[in-house]
């Protein structure tokens, strides 16, 4: 159906919302809600949700998306084009589906090494995402697409952080770090968060990464 519009020329708006509804058709294909997508599956997800981020952001100007428009309301052939649906649920549902296929891999196998390449693109979708929604997007949307890359940071060591401290780099300096970007974005859902449970998670994985770096007094 995507090949026949873009044949046709059916314009953007008609394109975003096919491909919001083969995304949609991906996540709910599975019976069982705690079952990790079949590997083909999940390769067409990622590349579609991909795809839907990069339509959205050449056509930003003359697309309007959300869950507030009405199916009836909905306007796909004429600018400017008005798609019912929310790019930032489709990108949480993505990152949560990455977290089921790998746990449902053996960790010592090789398809488990092969999912974790995936990794990469899945940050570029939540960077590509928070560009849209740094533009667009609210206060608490903005908090959402954070933790997703907060989730993603957490539990990693930055050894440059180390080297730092050892050369005697002030903490205050131009040098960017996993410390300083986490900071960034945790400061951000303290400030902005109505939820609690955003920033409760938010607190837990800040102080994580100051743990895992020595940071015992920050």
């Amino acid at each position: 159906i995507y090949g026949i519009s873009n044949e046709h020329n059916m314009g953007p708006g008609m394109s975003v919302k096919i491909k919001f509804a083969l995304i949609g058709a991906l996540f709910d294909y599975n019976p069982k809600l705690s079952d990790a997508m079949k590997p083909d599956s999940w390769v067409k997800c990622i590349e579609g949700v991909d795809n839907l981020l990069d339509l959205l952001a050449e056509h930003e100007s003359v697309i309007t998306i959300g869950n507030h428009i009405m199916e009836e309301n909905e306007v796909l052939d004429v600018e400017p084009y008005k798609v019912r649906g929310c790019f930032l649920t489709a990108v949480e549902r993505l990152d949560e589906e990455f977290v089921k296929v790998l746990k449902a891999c053996d960790a010592h196998s090789n398809e488990y090494v092969e999912r974790l390449k995936d990794e990469p693109r899945v940050v570029s979708i939540l960077e590509k995402a928070e560009k849209l929604l740094l533009k667009s997007g609210s206060h608490s949307e903005i908090c959402r697409i954070y933790l997703k890359k907060i989730e993603h940071i957490y539990f990693k060591f930055d050894p440059v952080v180390i080297d730092q401290k050892a050369s005697g780099t002030p903490a205050d300096s131009n040098q960017d770090n996993s410390v300083k970007y986490m900071d960034k974005l945790c400061k951000y859902i303290y400030s902005k968060d109505n939820t609690d449970r955003l920033r409760t998670r938010a607190i837990l994985c800040h102080i994580y990464h100051h743990a895992i770096h020595d940071n015992w007094y920050e």
